[in-house]
């Protein structure tokens, strides 16, 4: 690994003023994806900037509307939080299954983000749940939506000089739903394919079928970036859940996706998962 300087800030302002003026850093928080690709020789910075000891991004603020996790809170701090993971199920589930509990205690969800991984498990949790990303700039702060950031394989709109300070999560609606699936190799494996979704039923017909609302389905390491299956979506919003319903949309979010062939599966394996999953999360909403 080339030598490189470290630098540990304790403030958002002083964090951005050495990445303004040094402009071949890289910033850091849990490292355990950074430090893997300097030691492979993707990435040689000269300096790393470490986010770990800005207290203001490692705090979860919940108020009536939304709740604030900080970038830089580790992942095993955010599922120990009762009062945001009583409300995203999805994400709750994801925290459970992810890698193992070392990196959970050192990897953060502000780190998932930027590595930008089109198989990020917590992003598609985010994503159904309509998160918000918050960004500090030169400007100031601003906010932006989490799909908008992804612009290819470990690729996001953010510049050198932006730092993500927190995820912005909505509350959900009163009675929606989400869950959270991955299908791996073996345990600790890197994902296949994972899939999220929320909703809530808001009415039955009279044959008691339920009527879903406020779908949202995202699918990762299926396309070029995490994906939500806007399409599929559609065919669900507002229309009474029933057999033939749930054909028609695993049929076609099979369609929606763009998987590659690698190493570790086939394209056709990967649709073949998703189509098994959003029918497993269709089948028991119709059931219950």
């Amino acid at each position: 690994m080339k030598p490189f300087a470290y630098h540990r800030p304790t403030t958002v302002d002083a964090a951005f003023s050495l990445l303004t003026t040094l402009p071949e850093a890289r910033l850091i928080c849990g490292g355990t994806d950074l430090i893997v690709q300097m030691k492979s020789g993707i990435h040689a910075p000269e300096a790393l900037i470490s986010l770990r000891h800005i207290d203001a991004l490692r705090t979860i603020e919940r108020d009536d509307a939304i709740v604030r996790v900080g970038a830089a809170v580790p992942l095993f701090e955010l599922r120990a939080h009762e009062g945001a993971m009583s409300l995203f199920e999805a994400l709750r589930d994801c925290l459970d299954d992810f890698a193992s509990e070392q990196i959970r205690s050192t990897a953060t969800l502000g780190g998932n983000i930027c590595n930008a991984s089109p198989g990020a498990d917590a992003i598609g949790p985010l994503l159904v749940a309509d998160a918000e990303v918050e960004i500090r700039n030169g400007m100031g702060l601003y906010t932006r939506s989490l799909l908008s950031l992804f612009t290819g394989p470990k690729k996001t709109t953010l510049k050198h000089d932006e730092i993500v300070t927190a995820i912005i999560l909505p509350h959900p609606r009163p009675g929606t739903k989400s869950v959270f699936a991955k299908k791996k190799r073996v345990h600790m494996d890197l994902a296949l394919v994972n899939l999220a979704m929320s909703w809530r039923v808001t009415t039955a017909t009279e044959d008691g079928l339920p009527v879903l609302q406020h779908v949202r389905i995202a699918a990762g390491a299926v396309a070029p970036t995490p994906l939500r299956l806007t399409e599929t979506e559609t065919l669900l919003e507002g229309q009474p859940l029933d057999a033939s319903r749930i054909e028609r949309a695993v049929a076609h979010a099979r369609t929606e996706v763009s998987p590659i062939d690698d190493v570790r599966t086939t394209a056709d394996y990967r649709r073949h998962i998703v189509g098994v999953f959003l029918n497993r999360f269709l089948t028991a909403i119709e059931a219950s």
